[in-house]
């Protein structure tokens, strides 16, 4: 059966702990480190947790599974020979983990001992009675030398020793200086994924805590990689959406009262424009989650559609109701309303279709970033240009009648106008 990785195996992380003027390869320091490590690899949001010790406890453990079978062995027992394929195993994973691990005096003895246990295991299956004995004693001893050699791999991963392996370890997980420790993080999601945003939030809180109650309390931390990545530019980009909304409204806002000289209208205006917004936003995400059966929107879509359909919404209208404002000089409020939609609908709607067949095109391309940008923004054209101008914005004007002209003298002569009719 094929095994298939999680996710996060593709773009795994790492954690970087900084503590300027502190030596991490203490024993302290290394117990620290040690106990974040657990902490992460006990996340379920955590597929795999690699730092300087990580092979260590497993090392340890088939020490005392290996000797414990040559104990058996003295004992005449011969059931539990073939889980020593684990051990080679084990090793040859570890080989492809740890390059460095072929400069440790305890590899080649490892390799040795693994080659004779399985010479002897041969041996011992076509070997008569007479022999068998013999084979058994040194098929023990193998086992014994092995336990012994896997003991003191474990040694140098825990940094025990001083041979070249442990010097490679030194100089992938700690800086030169030896006061930032490296650890390297694969999580079970992937970083496109949207659980990836709440996993790394309880994986940051999780090594603050750790850190906060140990020796290293007051230590930086730092977590780099895609995933922490796109979800730091996603949190950026929420932080901030707020303040782009309340720029861009209140900008359009002052510009379009100092161009009316009025504040009424200006409000239902940038509502509309809201309105628009808010509809194209639901239109596009119903269409990708519930028809398209995407898993969701990109994170940019929001602000980058906000700033496109405020600026679009905004200069259509102020073409449609500066024009009402004109034709209200000399007719009824009403019939200028009328006269003003007639009078830029061909242009307005005109704009309208090229605008929307322009980003048309973006619908077509296999990038999902680009295609869901460019839907959007034909859902929010057509809607601003037959919906929002052609109809909502008219209406509002008509509800409103003279106030939306208010304070300027305009809002007065209208309501003269009206009385005289």
């Amino acid at each position: 059966m094929r095994r298939i990785s999680p996710p996060g195996y593709l773009s795994p992380g790492y954690l970087l702990i900084e503590s300027p003027g502190k030596d991490l390869t203490a024993s302290n320091s290394l117990q620290v480190i040690k106990d974040v490590a657990q902490a992460l690899q006990n996340l379920p949001s955590v597929s795999r947790v690699d730092y300087y010790a990580a092979p260590s406890g497993q090392l340890m453990g088939l020490a005392a599974q290996v000797r414990g079978i040559g104990d058996e062995l003295g004992q005449g027992a011969l059931t539990h020979i073939s889980e020593l394929q684990t051990t080679s195993s084990v090793v040859q994973g570890l080989v492809v983990q740890y390059p460095g691990i072929v400069q440790s005096p305890n590899f080649q003895p490892i390799a040795a001992s693994l080659t004779a246990i399985s010479t002897l295991a041969k041996q011992l299956s076509t070997s008569n009675q007479a022999t068998s004995a013999a084979t058994i004693a040194q098929l023990q001893n193998a086992t014994y030398s092995l336990a012994g050699y896997l003991k003191s791999l474990a040694g140098e991963f825990n940094l025990t020793a001083n041979t070249p392996f442990t010097n490679s370890l030194m100089q992938t997980y700690f800086s030169t200086d030896r006061s930032t420790a490296r650890i390297n993080i694969a999580l079970s999601t992937g970083p496109y994924e949207p659980e990836t945003v709440n996993n790394l939030a309880h994986i940051r809180q999780v090594i603050s805590n750790s850190l906060g109650t140990s020796s290293l309390k007051g230590s930086s931390y730092y977590i780099g990689g895609q995933s922490a990545i796109r979800t730091d530019i996603m949190n950026t980009s929420e932080s901030d959406f707020g303040i782009v909304v309340g720029v861009a409204i209140a900008g359009v806002l002052i510009v379009i009262i100092i161009l009316l000289r009025s504040l009424v209208a200006p409000l239902y205006m940038v509502a509309t424009v809201l309105l628009n917004y808010g509809a194209t936003l639901g239109i596009t995400s119903w269409l990708f989650t519930h028809v398209s059966n995407q898993t969701g929107m990109i994170y940019m879509l929001p602000i980058f559609i906000f700033i496109i359909l405020v600026a679009l919404g905004a200069d259509y209208n102020i073409f449609l109701v500066s024009r009402i404002r004109e034709e209200t000089n000399g007719r009824p409020l009403k019939e200028a309303i009328s006269q003003a939609v007639a009078s830029t609908g061909g242009v307005i709607t005109s704009c309208g279709i090229i605008l929307a067949g322009t980003f048309a095109t973006l619908i077509v391309t296999p990038l999902q970033m680009v295609m869901q940008i460019g839907t959007a923004i034909v859902i929010g054209v057509i809607v601003d240009t037959f919906v929002v101008r052609a109809l909502l914005v008219p209406s509002i004007a008509t509800l409103v009648g003279r106030w939306s002209w208010w304070p300027s003298r305009l809002s007065r002569r209208v309501k003269t106008e009206s009385t005289k009719m």
